[in-house]
């Protein structure tokens, strides 16, 4: 049997099984369950064996929960590997590219182009599944029409149009 915990008290003024009813996160729900089951006198093995968590996990729950309340059990933002182009630099980011299609006679630019782009203009190392995505972000679709011919003259199709004799085919 393992140490019972500390703020039995403290856990007493929640009602965590309605809280944990309510609750749409699968992540807090677990949290919920968890404190209930010290609420009911559980040791923290005993919550950590049941919910299949690490032992210092509940323990880490109750620190948070007696810091901030129930809102300290959810995830904090910020968490995870931050975006390799940072937000304010998404429109230049977008007006490159974009630059970089006008600047193109005929054809289409592609991941690697823009890859090289964001390597020399904003210092950004990163795989071409990085660069498809940040492209997504900034609104960069790569839903084009047909590339034309940098030779192509559009007075000329038109004249071939209209010589066309389709009733002879």
């Amino acid at each position: 049997m393992g140490r019972k915990n500390t703020y039995h008290e403290k856990l007493q003024k929640y009602d965590f099984k309605k809280l944990y009813k309510h609750e749409k996160s699968p992540e807090m729900r677990i949290r919920l369950l968890g404190l209930l089951h010290m609420q009911a006198g559980k040791s923290y093995r005993e919550v950590a064996d049941m919910l299949g968590v690490n032992i210092s996990t509940p323990k880490r729950w109750i620190r948070r929960f007696v810091a901030e309340g129930v809102d300290g059990l959810s995830n904090k933002p910020g968490r995870g590997r931050k975006r390799m182009l940072p937000e304010e630099k998404n429109n230049t980011m977008k007006d490159a590219v974009l630059n970089m299609q006008e600047k193109l006679r005929g054809g289409r630019i592609i991941g690697k182009d823009v890859l090289k782009m964001m390597n020399k203009k904003f210092d950004v190392r990163c795989s071409l599944t990085t660069v498809y995505n940040t492209l997504h972000r900034v609104g960069c679709s790569w839903i084009t029409p047909r590339p034309k011919h940098p030779k192509s003259s559009l007075a000329e199709q038109d004249a071939f149009k209209k010589n066309l004799n389709l009733k002879s085919l």
